[in-house]
């Protein structure tokens, strides 16, 4: 029941389903993906934000002069922290896959 003036949240489809969630496919039970690799993130303070993800619990495994690279302990998930002098790459994401025919599909 939802509290006093509130809307109940539409229910969830199940995985499998043929359900649609405004005219986008619905959950399926295959996941290519297997995890999130990393994030790299453009910052202006690296101090600051290298302490920042310490804080959370990540760790250093990688420190250059325009680059620091953060880990997790437990999963090797990782932050990627770009200086702007940075140019070898931009902000961007990562994903593990199954394998290749997973991104090709």
């Amino acid at each position: 029941m939802a509290a006093a003036g509130l809307n109940p949240a539409p229910p969830i489809p199940r995985a499998g389903g043929d359900d649609s969630l405004n005219g986008r496919t619905a959950l399926r039970d295959e996941r290519p993906m297997t995890r999130l690799g990393h994030v790299a993130l453009r910052v202006q303070d690296m101090g600051r934000a290298v302490a920042f993800y310490q804080s959370l619990g990540l760790r250093v495994t990688w420190e250059a002069e325009d680059w620091t690279y953060l880990q997790s302990p437990d999963t090797g998930d990782g932050v990627a922290l770009l200086s702007p002098e940075y140019t070898a790459a931009g902000p961007h994401f990562a994903f593990h896959l199954a394998d290749r025919a997973a991104l090709d599909a």
